[in-house]
């Protein structure tokens, strides 16, 4: 490793860390210390993250890899382990392309190391398209192929907040947006700021939300850090939709990270999808991201390929708050050709129930 050295994240200070996830140009929310404490609250998620140090400069750090592992359960572990890079290897962008280049190879000897001691077949990274680097398309390379990845990109809606006013901004929403926001305001719908206080109500609505679409409960520890490390540190928003009387029906949360906005994770009853109020909530969030200053708001990955079903649905949803489509660049590492192919037809299996 000559001139560099790999450290793992507990050997690193928070602030040093943190710095570089503020530095970085590739890096975003996801590469913050606090951010991954919050992703190991993950049901069996165990922590692998590491930087890389430079020898000739005083040990600094020069490349933070967010980096956990899900244990799979038995029998099947070896199909359902896996490792994830949710950011992706963040990299001074202040170095030679040649630097870089040899730190993605280092970081790929690194991953491949991890997978082998971690007998995983797969290892996942996404690249986050809100990171200064990738935003706006003018990064036209996966920097996953920089690692040797098989792509595995897909794209993402965002709305370009830039030169946009309220007014401007609501014309370039779908008409069927508009109508649902102004369906929201006509049953007495309101938004409001929520805080920590509002946690219960949320955790309410996610076991209903969950308990409504078949699938399995993220634990309260994740929302609570959402509901109070990042809202404390000024890393989120989150936005109640109300009826007339106060009742909260929708909870929306919104990470935020140099001058840009995601749209991180919702819970919500019947009333609220009935009557158009998570539109209203998407719409209060887009007027706040635009007196915030911010430039970009990311309100989720797009399936634009998709014809019918609930991922078109979801999809569409997001396409009609006037975003377009933006690369989101992914890749994986497999380390066994075999068992991944069986993981593959797998997922295929499931992607065309999910469009029936």
């Amino acid at each position: 490793m000559g001139a560099y050295k790999v450290v793992r994240r507990p050997e690193c200070r928070k602030d040093e860390w943190n710095s570089a996830a503020e530095q970085f140009s590739s890096a975003w929310h996801w590469h913050k210390w606090d951010s991954i404490e919050s992703m190991l609250t993950w049901n069996g998620a165990i922590d692998h993250s590491f930087a890389v140090r430079s020898k000739a400069d005083g040990e600094r750090i020069i490349c933070l890899c967010p980096l956990l592992l899900f244990p799979g359960s038995k029998p099947f572990s070896i199909f359902r382990s896996r490792l994830e890079a949710t950011g992706g290897p963040a990299i001074d962008q202040n170095l030679s392309e040649r630097a870089i280049n040899s730190l993605m190879h280092l970081v790929r000897v690194v991953l491949l190391e991890e997978a082998d001691k971690t007998s995983v077949v797969i290892v996942d990274l996404s690249f986050p398209p809100l990171a200064p680097a990738y935003v706006g398309g003018e990064n036209r390379v996966n920097p996953a192929a920089l690692i040797g990845c098989e792509d595995t990109s897909t794209h993402s809606w965002i709305v370009d907040l830039r030169e946009h006013n309220q007014e401007t901004l609501w014309q370039k929403i779908e008409h069927r947006s508009r109508k649902a926001v102004n369906k929201a305001r006509r049953n007495g719908m309101v938004v409001r700021t929520a805080s920590a206080q509002d946690l219960d109500a949320y955790l309410k609505l996610h076991r209903e939300s969950c308990a409504r679409l078949g699938i399995p409960e993220k634990p309260a520890a994740y929302f609570q850090s959402i509901f109070t490390t990042h809202l404390e540190q000024g890393n989120a928003l989150i936005l109640a939709g109300c009826d007339a009387d106060g009742t909260v029906h929708a909870l929306h949360t919104f990470a935020i990270a140099k001058g840009a906005a995601l749209y991180w994770t919702v819970a919500s009853d019947e009333i609220a999808m009935q009557l158009g109020l998570n539109n209203l909530v998407q719409w209060e969030a887009m007027v706040r991201f635009l007196d915030m200053g911010l430039s970009f708001y990311e309100n989720g990955e797009a399936f634009p390929g998709y014809q019918s079903g609930k991922l078109k649905r979801i999809s569409d949803f997001k396409k009609g708050f006037g975003a377009d489509l933006h690369p989101y660049f992914r890749g994986t590492l497999i380390t066994r050709e075999v068992v991944y192919a069986s993981i593959q037809l797998a997922k295929a299996i499931l992607r065309k129930r999910g469009q029936e």
